[in-house]
């Protein structure tokens, strides 16, 4: 007897995709998620960094003559009308990163430039360095001096002006910008008298 009855054909099976093939298209896309959401967090982290800080008392510049006198209040300038004196004021980098001060307004008409020096000390005390224009590049959790270079203004008789130390400070950190607001005379006991006093 002959069987005449036809085998089954096994059914085809779909040909299996390699789950390397699924990797080449899913890293990618994880791989620029992961760079976009640390991209914001440290651009959130550059904007919230505030590191500086008013690190001493100003004082007439290290190294300079000087026409300044000290009082009960403060220091005063002697100077006469028209001539310039040096203020320095000592600035901490507070943060772990470096950054660059650009550039420095100041609020006080009688500030006719700003520049700074590197913080030299021997012996507990400030020696002369030299000055130099901006930008001042200061890393981090340094001290660097920011001088003011003041026009003595002519004085009226009996009229007190101090000098108004209040300046923004423009500098660049991390990957953002930044202007801070500082008053270098803040929490100090002592003014700066360019009049009277």
């Amino acid at each position: 007897m002959v069987d005449t009855a036809v085998a089954p054909v096994p059914a085809s099976t779909p040909p299996r995709r390699r789950w390397w093939r699924t990797l080449w298209f899913i890293a990618p896309v994880l791989f620029l998620l992961v760079l976009v959401v640390s991209r914001i967090v440290y651009w959130r982290t550059s904007i919230a960094y505030r590191p500086l800080h008013v690190a001493g008392p100003g004082a007439a510049a290290v190294g300079q003559p000087t026409s300044v006198a000290k009082t009960p209040t403060g220091l005063r300038s002697t100077a006469a009308a028209g001539t310039e004196q040096l203020f320095e004021f000592p600035l901490r980098n507070a943060g772990i990163h470096a950054l660059d001060i650009n550039g420095v307004s100041a609020s006080d008409s009688a500030v006719v430039g700003v520049q700074w020096a590197a913080n030299f000390v021997q012996h507990g005390k400030r020696v002369p360095s030299p000055t130099h224009p901006l930008p001042a590049h200061v890393p981090g959790h340094a001290v660097v001096n920011l001088q003011l270079l003041v026009r003595q203004p002519a004085c009226t008789k009996g009229t007190p002006r101090y000098l108004s130390a209040v300046v923004t400070i423009h500098w660049h950190a991390m990957i953002s910008p930044h202007a801070t607001r500082l008053n270098l005379l803040a929490g100090q006991p002592h003014r700066i008298a360019l009049c009277g006093g």
